[in-house]
């Protein structure tokens, strides 16, 4: 068997872009989904994220900080059909968590450890072609809660997965929000104030 054709290659996980054979990532110009962690160099990533045009599913693992507001926009804009996002990191506390920050034409977004001070609901909901959404641990030691109220926007999401380790205790989405919704994850006890449209979805506890 021959060398393999970097047009070839379509996944690549668990990528640390340190390695000298992570710099060969431009070359993989029809590469769909990525995984990367263990990132040192920010700066040399988002650099190497401009140069992949055709990626889809994008995941990154970080045991530190991940400086979202130098991934994206200054990145990820390039990502024309990028449809799922993962991001597994606290973000920096400096960075408030807006819409912008995510490519508009997301699916599907998972967020963990994100250590979010404030609700995220309200600009999550601003996009518009989100279909799946996960959060799990997603607030810092700060956030107050206890309720999260979902009051506009997430006009497609299907699915819903909210563990927050007692954070949240409260769920609340107006009339009118999430009406596409069919599937919703939550932890054990926690309170459900949903819309009349929506006492049919299915609702999963986590103990």
């Amino acid at each position: 068997m021959g060398p393999i054709s970097t047009s070839a290659v379509k996944t690549m996980q668990w990528v640390i872009p340190r390695k000298s054979w992570a710099r060969k990532l431009p070359l993989l110009n029809n590469l769909h989904k990525l995984g990367v962690y263990d990132i040192e160099d920010w700066v040399t990533m988002t650099n190497l994220l401009k140069t992949l045009h055709s990626l889809v599913s994008l995941k990154i693992w970080s045991d530190n900080i991940i400086p979202v507001e130098i991934v994206y926009p200054k990145a990820l804009p390039n990502y024309e059909g990028l449809q799922s996002l993962y991001l597994m990191g606290n973000w920096s506390s400096n960075v408030t968590l807006q819409a912008s920050l995510f490519p508009p034409q997301l699916i599907k977004l998972t967020l963990w450890h994100s250590k979010f001070e404030q609700n995220p609901m309200s600009e999550l909901g601003k996009l518009k072609s989100l279909k799946k959404l996960v959060l799990k641990y997603v607030f810092s030691d700060s956030y107050s809660g206890p309720t999260i109220i979902c009051s506009e926007g997430f006009p497609v999401l299907q699915y819903l997965v909210l563990k927050c380790s007692g954070k949240v205790k409260k769920l609340t989405v107006a009339q009118g929000v999430m009406p596409k919704l069919t599937y919703l994850r939550v932890v054990e006890n926690t309170e459900l104030h949903l819309p009349p449209e929506l006492q049919h979805v299915t609702v999963d506890l986590d103990y």
